[in-house]
């Protein structure tokens, strides 16, 4: 017989650090849920209250986090950004890695603001420090480091990972 093949939440979901679970519960009840059935296709429904398990959300910290959606027996994991408050950052300047930064850091631009948070490829906030021209990036998984280096036109740096990691060496410009 038909049976549902996978279930998958529409869309990207983000909230803001400090939203409480009742207020994430309210901004994902009437989302399309799209669900594939093995023979039949794929169908939409919204989503319920009922259908949200929420243990899992956590907006304490900026990062990710993880809330549960279940339709008919299926689950689906659906990944939460969860965002710094950005409504009075200014924007320092912004960097391009054309090999992308590492390997947890995948992405390609970083832009830098001056409340301690760095936007990678416009899609999720890590936490920097920038001592001396070394600036360290804080990923979930590990911290990256660049070097801010004195040039003639100011848009090129070097990006290194300490000895003992690995021996990583990159230059762009801006």
């Amino acid at each position: 017989g038909d049976y549902i093949d996978k279930i998958e939440l529409e869309g990207d979901l983000s909230v803001m650090q400090g939203t409480d679970v009742d207020t994430l519960i309210q901004s994902v009840v009437g989302m399309t849920l799209y669900v594939s059935y093995k023979q039949s296709g794929e169908q939409t429904v919204s989503v319920t209250e009922e259908m949200i398990d929420a243990r899992g959300f956590d907006s304490s910290e900026v990062g990710y986090t993880y809330i549960t959606i279940t339709y008919e027996g299926r689950t689906t994991d659906v990944r939460i950004v969860v965002t710094p408050d950005m409504s009075d950052a200014k924007l320092l300047g912004e960097y391009t890695f054309e090999d992308g930064l590492s390997y947890a850091l995948r992405g390609e631009t970083v832009a830098f603001y001056d409340n301690g948070y760095a936007l990678v490829d416009g899609e999720f906030y890590v936490t920097y420090t920038n001592k001396d021209g070394v600036i360290s990036l804080n990923a979930d998984d590990e911290t990256v480091f660049f070097l801010q280096e004195p040039e003639e036109d100011a848009s090129t740096i070097g990006s290194y990972i300490p000895e003992g990691t690995a021996d990583v060496y990159m230059y762009t410009t801006e």
